[in-house]
């Protein structure tokens, strides 16, 4: 479980849609964003779709107001803190 107000995670940084070797599967990114709508944290989630990527982001999702799910430059989902 992630909790912190303040994240450092280094990932790779990748720009667009990228498949995962192998596997059949895409990376997405969820950032999440502090009260001044700045990136608090950036982590890659692997997903075959959209809707699971969303659900991966809702299980591993920190105390944040808002974290926001991206595959490529599409935004999938929005995640508020009461979702």
């Amino acid at each position: 479980m992630l909790k912190s107000s303040r994240w450092l995670v280094t990932f790779p940084c990748r720009i667009g849609e990228l498949a995962v070797p192998g596997e059949g599967r895409v990376a997405y990114r969820m950032y999440c964003l502090d009260g001044l709508g700045s990136i608090d944290l950036a982590v890659e989630i692997e997903a075959s779709s959209d809707e699971e990527a969303v659900a991966k982001a809702r299980e591993m999702k920190p105390d944040a107001l808002q974290c926001e799910i991206w595959k490529g430059g599409r935004l999938v989902s929005s995640l508020r803190r009461q979702d």
